[in-house]
């Protein structure tokens, strides 16, 4: 019995040192990669990730174009959507109707913020006060810049918070927000203009802003639509003005 054990165990050590050859013999016999050829192949596919992903659009540039915001207030695409929610709950979302009860006090708003840099948030209505007669466009309802990352309580406030107004009779109004990086720390030329004041908000342009501090090209933006409902005539007593633009019931 004893020797029948010692025999059995070296049959089962021998299966085991010839399994071990031979793997090992055909590890050593495994081609070896061509390291050049690997490393074009992982560029030659990075780049190509990239490229798909530069031609593809984001949803939020094409909601812009969808409504016309590309080109009539900005010409680049833009590549993240704020997260903008009022305090009535509702939530901005490419071209949803937002009323002016809803909106009428300032949002939170939240995007992917670099927390070393300084950023430029605007609202602005380019459909001010009828989209088939926008004289006053763009009308400026906030504007805030010098935000610390995202803390906009912290930033400047150039324009104080008014919500949306589109005077009764008049089709749906856009009101926009923007988004821009700014290349330093700015000291505004602007009076700051507060939430009793009409002047200085009208005939506002975006662009023209943006190109006189260096801002460049929106890095957010978001958008909703917006219709005349009774809070509208407590914000022009707000204001104490355009009651004049109402249209006859």
């Amino acid at each position: 019995m004893k020797l029948k054990k010692h025999f059995t165990l070296d049959i089962e050590q021998n299966k085991v040192n010839t399994f071990l050859a031979s793997s090992t013999s055909q590890a050593f016999f495994v081609k070896p990669i061509d390291m050049n050829k690997l490393l074009i192949f992982l560029l030659v596919a990075a780049a190509s990730t990239t490229s798909r992903a530069q031609n593809e659009e984001s949803n939020i540039t094409k909601a812009l174009k969808s409504f016309k915001v590309i080109p009539d207030m900005i010409t680049s695409d833009v590549p993240e959507a704020l997260k903008i929610t009022f305090n009535s709950g509702a939530v901005v979302n490419m071209g949803n109707i937002i009323y002016p009860s809803q909106a009428k006090d300032q949002p939170m708003v939240d995007w992917n913020a670099d927390e070393n840099a300084y950023y430029l948030l605007v609202c602005a209505d380019p459909d001010a006060p009828y989209p088939e007669d926008p004289f006053l466009s763009e009308l400026n309802t906030w504007m805030v810049g010098n935000i610390p990352g995202k803390n906009i309580l912290s930033g400047d406030v150039l324009i104080e918070y008014v919500g949306s107004a589109p005077p009764r009779g008049a089709d749906l109004n856009r009101y926009v927000f923007l988004l821009y990086k700014q290349p330093k720390r700015i000291e505004f030329e602007e009076k700051p203009i507060d939430k009793y004041t009409i002047e200085g908000r009208s005939n506002f342009s975006v662009n023209a802003f943006a190109s006189k501090y260096d801002l460049g090209e929106p890095v957010g933006a978001e958008f909703y639509l917006s219709e005349y409902d009774d809070y509208v005539l407590d914000l022009y007593g707000q204001l104490q003005c355009c009651f004049e633009l109402n249209k006859p019931e």
